[in-house]
């Protein structure tokens, strides 16, 4: 699958994030890595069973694209395109990861979150406290109270 990854050859659905960024993808790969989309796709009583443009503005573009990436490499890394921190990253990551239930990739993330936490790092620093600052807030605001991933790693 990672071959597919960047190129047009195959796509039969494009995702729409943010303002205007789109990514062609395969419905197959995506069905393949997440229960949500399987869903989505299987169950056709969705609005956007049948489309071919599946709109997800709601979600942070730079997140979205890590668990593009993971889905086709399993990997992601972080783009430096607005993304303000590692932590605040990684924590985006594992917000989308839990939404669109894809389980392996919130263990990726958590682990990865847990490394950052123990590297080198200060919170003197204004920057390192921004970010952690800000990764919290991801973690408080829109992961479930049940979820104790993240909540526990400190």
């Amino acid at each position: 699958m990672a071959n597919l990854w960047g190129t047009d050859s195959f796509t039969d659905v494009t995702l729409k994030f943010g303002d205007d960024g789109t990514l062609p993808v395969h419905r197959v790969v995506l069905a393949s890595q997440s229960a949500y989309f399987q869903n989505l796709w299987l169950g056709n009583n969705w609005k956007e069973s049948g489309e071919e443009i599946i709109s997800l503005k709601e979600d942070d573009p730079h997140a979205m694209i890590a668990m593009m990436k993971f889905f086709y490499k399993k990997e992601y890394f972080p783009s430096k395109d607005g993304v303000t921190s590692p932590l605040h990253f990684v924590a985006m990551v594992y917000q989308v990861a839990d939404k669109y239930l894809v389980p392996q990739l919130k263990e990726q993330s958590l682990e990865r979150f847990r490394s950052l936490l123990t590297s080198d790092w200060d919170l003197n620093d204004p920057s390192d406290l921004d970010g952690f600052l800000s990764a919290t807030a991801v973690i408080y605001e829109s992961t479930p109270q049940s979820d104790r991933g993240l909540r526990d790693s400190g």
